[in-house]
């Protein structure tokens, strides 16, 4: 039994019988159809852009997948802005999507520079922005459709070139060796019940991750070569001039871009 039935049979109160079902199924394929053809008129119209074939959507993915496959993982109205902004090393948070009545983009603070937070600043003067996720910012345009898609770009096009945020882009010498095995695990100091994590779970930092009763931490007893070799395990890199760690070469490639940029006197 799938949930669909569960449901209805819930609603019934009773065990659903053949005709039940068979009711059920037509009103799913009918309320699939008629949002096919709203989509399909909302194309013709110029309401909003058809998303190509292999359009997924998800809640999450990497920079790195969604900028190899981005109309696999965003709606077309939103990929043009998305691409100019990771061409600035301004990796997107999460997008809007096909449901949506208006088309964002979302940006996570901490991973802005200084700069560029000034830029958000003004253009929040200027469109509909709020706050979705914590920490985050979407910034809103009215509709969908072509109209949608080229002030989506318009914004992208102030923002500036920056380095990539460390958050996603970089490791510390410690989080590698954890990575390659040199923890242990012990009591979470801070954890509280799940009820009580639950009871404070708010519209803001819904999402995130549950407190578990025992963490991992460093364990430098386990620590038995050299920095370079689990480095070199995680696939990470380290750039000789700063010894800042870099995840992998994509993120590395994106620190080069901006450090280019730097000395051709070119942010934009």
């Amino acid at each position: 039994m799938n949930l669909e039935e569960m449901l209805l049979e819930d609603r019934l109160g009773r065990e659903a019988t053949f005709l039940d079902k068979t009711k059920l199924k037509v009103s799913l394929l009918y309320k699939r159809l008629a949002s096919k053809l709203k989509e399909t008129a909302a194309v013709v119209s110029g309401k909003k852009l058809a998303d190509n074939r292999e359009y997924e959507g998800a809640p999450r993915v990497t920079q790195e997948m969604v900028e190899a496959e981005p109309r696999r993982w965003i709606i077309e109205e939103c990929v043009p802005a998305c691409e100019i902004l990771w061409s600035k090393n301004i990796y997107t948070f999460m997008c809007s999507d096909s449901i949506d009545k208006d088309a964002w983009i979302e940006l996570e603070l901490e991973c802005l520079s200084p700069e560029n937070i000034e830029i958000l600043e003004e253009i929040k003067k200027e469109y509909v922005c709020y706050q979705y996720h914590q920490g985050c910012l979407n910034i809103s345009v009215p509709g969908m459709g072509k109209k949608a898609q080229e002030e989506l770009i318009k914004i992208a096009n102030r923002f500036i070139m920056q380095d990539v945020p460390s958050k996603y882009a970089t490791f510390t010498m410690e989080k590698v060796y954890m990575i390659n095995g040199c923890s242990k695990e012990v009591e979470n100091p801070n954890y509280v019940s799940i009820q009580e994590q639950l009871a404070n779970m708010t519209f803001g930092n819904w999402g995130f991750d549950i407190q578990e009763p025992t963490i991992w931490v460093l364990d430098p007893t386990k620590i038995v070569k050299s920095d370079e070799e689990y480095i070199s395990d995680v696939g990470a890199i380290q750039d000789a001039n700063t010894g800042v760690i870099y995840r992998n070469q994509f993120h590395y490639n994106k620190h080069l871009k901006y450090i280019e940029s730097l000395e051709k006197g070119k942010r934009l």
